[in-house]
């Protein structure tokens, strides 16, 4: 399976920057998870330019709880540095959900090219409608960077504004995603420095659904569930634990874009002095946009031998609010070192996972921990597996008040947990996880870094 994409990365330090497939769940922003790809870089002119990328770093793809909330903006996980392996496929990338890249040189426009394995077992996704329609500009609070200025002018003559499109949901549609072109300009930046070369580069925005109030900012061009929303941070309150659910969204928001589509970039949109023939364009544009309605069903359960939708997990969601807080637990641990203990039954459903600072001399590591039927009444709930990253199915509503039933004989996937010494530098563990009878179910595949010099995350 190959993805051609292209590239607009940013300009710093005689390099260029860029992400990947993946999308950091930063604040209360929904992440979006990559499988193992392999990158290959172009520029238009078909120069392969792979070989000069000099640095990565990524957001791993797996099962475990973040390590913050919505409060803080790098990001509700932790990055690792990649080691860089170029082959004649290209750069190998890890599952992840969100890359940085760095590239030798200037460029303002590169091809990307993504190949990854075809699933053996594939969703059935259907497009079932499309729906066409235009906005306008935003007109508003909030965080607009460089273009404050011209944010300052446009708030001088008029009224705020936010363009809303009323869905037109068609039957059987349970996700959703928008084609719209980007932003003639880049917001990340401060007002009046004209020597920036990325003010004038073009860039992504923030689309929301709508419900009885706004969702989190949905940032990249994915699709989204439409059976549940979560509600947006800034409108949680600040000792919430997690952010609410809310069922059936009925609005798509537009791209909070400052500039519409349409309108060429123009220095004063960061001097604040732009003359009124150039608001009144700004005012007046109407960009195209178009929605589709697509039908995502889960890959059929297999019959054996454990009943579950090929190799997926079933876990019921919760999104880290503003007051969340990894969790700490201690676990009595009488196995030494480098060898995990049998794990004991757990009795209720759902998900955990975490990391915890052990005795001084070990790192005691958390891994991940499903259990057995879960209650569709915790729903949302989106499917899994083993890798870990998000399966190719939907993320499901409460169907019935959780009297649906999963078809599926008794399984678990247990707790390990394993004590490391300390210090520790990067390392990749392979764990085995047993179950009650004693068998091997599985293995995971954990990194983690841990150090005698400090508390880490992961320890």
């Amino acid at each position: 399976m190959v993805i051609t994409t292209t590239i607009h990365g940013r300009l710093r330090w005689g390099t260029t920057a860029f992400g990947c497939l993946g999308q950091v769940p930063r604040s209360d922003e929904m992440g979006s998870a990559a499988p193992r790809s392999y990158l290959k870089v172009y520029t238009p002119h078909g120069l392969d330019v792979t070989s000069q990328i000099t640095e990565v770093y990524y957001w791993p793809a797996s099962l475990v709880q973040p390590l913050a909330g919505t409060a803080t903006w790098q990001g509700r996980y932790d990055y690792l540095p990649l080691t860089i392996s170029h082959s004649s496929q290209g750069l190998e990338l890890p599952a992840n959900v969100g890359c940085d890249l760095r590239l030798s040189g200037s460029h303002t426009e590169l091809i990307g090219v993504f190949t990854l394995q075809r699933p053996a077992v594939m969703p059935v996704v259907e497009v079932v409608g499309t729906q066409s329609a235009t906005y306008r500009s935003y007109i508003g609070v909030g965080e607009v960077g460089r273009f404050r200025p011209l944010m300052d002018q446009m708030q001088a003559l008029h009224s705020d504004r936010h363009s809303y499109i009323g869905m037109a949901v068609p039957p059987g549609a349970n996700y959703i995603f928008a084609v719209y072109q980007p932003m003639p300009g880049d917001y990340t930046g401060v007002p009046y420095d004209d020597r920036d070369p990325n003010r004038s580069l073009p860039s992504a925005g923030t689309t929301r659904l709508r419900a009885s109030k706004l969702s989190g900012d949905l940032a990249n061009f994915g699709a989204f569930p439409l059976q549940v929303t979560w509600q947006d941070a800034d409108l949680t309150s600040s000792s919430a634990t997690y952010l609410p659910a809310q069922r059936d969204p009925c609005k798509f928001t537009a791209p909070e874009f400052v500039i519409p589509p349409g309108v060429a970039y123009d220095d004063c949109f960061i001097f604040g002095n732009c003359p009124n023939a150039v608001l009144a364009e700004i005012y007046d544009t109407r960009a195209p946009i178009t929605l589709v309605y697509l039908s995502v069903s889960p890959p059929t359960p297999r019959a054996e031998p454990r009943g579950e939708a090929s190799g997926c997990e079933l876990i019921a969601l919760k999104f880290a609010g503003p007051y969340w807080t990894p969790g700490v637990e201690n676990l009595a641990l009488s196995a030494p070192p480098l060898s995990p203990p049998k794990p004991a039954l757990e009795g209720s459903g759902g998900m955990k996972g975490g990391a915890v600072s052990a005795s001084s001399g070990t790192c005691t590591i958390y891994l991940p921990v499903l259990f057995k039927s879960p209650d569709l009444s915790q729903c949302p709930c989106g499917y899994f597996n083993a890798d870990p990253q998000a399966c190719p199915g939907r993320v499901r509503g409460d169907e019935g008040g959780g009297r649906q039933r999963l078809q599926r004989d008794l399984h678990h996937i247990f707790a390990c947990v394993v004590q490391i010494p300390r210090p520790v530098a990067v390392s990749v563990w392979i764990l085995q996880c047993r179950g009650a009878d004693d068998r091997i179910r599985g293995s995971v595949r954990w990194q983690t870094r841990c150090t005698g010099k400090e508390q880490p995350k992961y320890c």
